[in-house]
């Protein structure tokens, strides 16, 4: 083999080597080309008052029941779910107090480094409607001020408006037919070439001029960033519709204010409600597709009022009106605080705080004894009893005398009704309790000449019964009977 065989061995491996090379290099730049890159850190800004459903909000989109809340500036995050990807993107989720006085800690959720990838939510709740255009006239005002104090390069600045007009203006509905944009681009040239068609994209999305003009009433108030209005509890609807006799016009005039809102801002629509699991989903969706530019193709929806979508770019003053042109009782160009007003809730009035002075001792047992004796009722003397009155059980009631023995008024009946009346006290005093045994033996009755008128009298056992003795009588014979004895 000569010198010249060898150098052109040489270079033939040589060739080879590197041709093996570019095949590798290719195969490695095709399949980066095909992996899709970590999508740089997005960030949604949620803004609203407390107690708009918020927490509940985020927990939905993030698949739990609920989420632990804070005070201050809560963050949150969401997993953005891909089959593509491998690692799994992580939505930042920030939620200022609804306070006024947090405003300041909104610097930490949005500033310079991440306003190009950020999206701010504006949350009102269907419960109490009538707070809706209030906040979200506030808390738009809040965002406003605050982007106006970044330091964002008003080059920068520009491009942001730029891409939010062009976003309004692009939006293709997927229940149109016919695109505005589509026929543009087709009429321009049906028979472009592949890079021909890339280059007018291109120059659409760099010159405004190919696209349609936006109207005089939207994005008047642009803040190069997208907005989205989130109706929470709207199941409400039909408690309103029940307790407080909202009729069709109402919720019509509430829809009507905020799509004005809407459309002022570039914003998309969303009514949310817990019974109703795919308006999370639909809110998901949109969320990634504007953030992370993933396909979304639901279309907008404005039949049912639970149910409302409408997603930036799909409305305009034409449709806004066509809500409140049948309306009789309710314009378009009345106050919104008139016709949703607050209910009037009666409260009482305020007392004044008394001063409690605890009396003496002495002053407070006085004033219980008259409290006391006034709520008593007095009790009835012995002697007020009267004889029909029976006496309760085991009762012991000291016997009464009984009543004298009339007869004819002569002085020997005198005589004798004091001997049967010293009888009777005599056979009292031996009944009355006391420390000398009782005996059983019948007192001896006084000797007098008028005992034969005693005959008759049945006495009893002067022993202590159970009950009290009783004493029966008989009368006093006659006088006839009484001389012939």
């Amino acid at each position: 083999m000569t010198v010249n065989d060898n150098v052109s061995l040489s270079s033939q491996v040589t060739e080879d080597i590197n041709q093996f090379s570019n095949i590798w290099s290719q195969i490695l730049q095709d399949v980066q080309n095909s992996t899709k890159k970590t999508p740089p850190p997005k960030s949604l800004i949620i803004l609203g008052d407390n107690e708009s459903g918020r927490s509940t909000l985020i927990a939905r989109l993030k698949g739990v029941e609920s989420i632990s809340k804070g005070i201050g500036l809560e963050y949150h995050y969401i997993d953005i779910k891909d089959e593509d990807r491998d690692d799994v993107p992580k939505l930042g989720v920030w939620i200022p107090d609804g306070d006024a006085s947090s405003t300041n800690l909104l610097k930490y959720a949005l500033n310079e480094s991440n306003f190009e990838n950020s999206m701010v939510a504006f949350v009102v709740s269907m419960s109490n409607p009538w707070d809706i255009m209030d906040s979200l006239k506030k808390w738009s005002k809040i965002l406003t001020d605050h982007i106006k104090k970044l330091n964002i390069p008003e080059a920068k600045r520009n491009e942001y408006l730029r891409k939010q007009r062009q976003a309004f203006q692009m939006y293709q509905d997927p229940d149109e037919n016919v695109n505005v944009l589509n026929n543009k681009k087709t009429n321009l040239n049906s028979s472009m070439s592949k890079n021909d068609k890339k280059d007018l994209n291109e120059s659409i999305d760099n010159d405004d001029s190919l696209l349609l003009p936006l109207d005089p009433s939207v994005l008047n108030s642009n803040l190069g960033i997208p907005i989205i209005v989130i109706v929470t509890k709207s199941d409400y609807i039909s408690i309103l519709d029940k307790d407080m006799e909202y009729r069709i016009e109402h919720f019509d005039f509430i829809q009507y204010h905020i799509r004005k809102f809407c459309l002022d801002y570039g914003a998309a629509l969303f009514y949310t409600t817990v019974k109703e699991k795919k308006t999370f989903d639909r809110l998901y969706r949109y969320l990634i597709h504007k953030l992370y530019s993933y396909p979304f193709n639901s279309a907008s929806s404005v039949v049912d009022r639970e149910l409302i979508f409408i997603p930036s770019g799909w409305d305009n003053e034409g449709k806004i009106n066509i809500l409140l042109e049948n309306s009789t009782t309710i314009k378009s160009d009345s106050d919104f605080s008139e016709i949703i007003s607050k209910p009037t809730i009666r409260k009482s009035l305020p007392r004044e705080v008394e001063t409690i002075i605890a009396s003496e001792d002495q002053e407070f047992l006085a004033k219980l004894q008259i409290l006391l004796s006034k709520s008593t009722t007095p009790s009835v003397k012995s002697e007020e009893i009267s004889p029909s009155v029976q006496m309760p059980p085991q009762v012991f009631k000291t016997p009464q005398k009984p009543p004298l023995l009339k007869g004819p008024s002569t002085t020997g009946t005198d005589r004798d009704s004091t001997n049967l009346k010293n009888f009777f006290q005599n056979l009292l005093n031996k009944n009355a309790p006391s420390s000398a045994p009782l005996t059983s033996s019948a007192p001896t009755l006084p000797t007098s000449s008028s005992a034969s008128n005693l005959a008759n009298i049945e006495q009893t056992p002067t022993g202590i019964p159970n009950s009290p003795p009783q004493v029966n009588v008989s009368p006093l014979p006659n006088q006839s009977s009484e001389s012939n004895a």
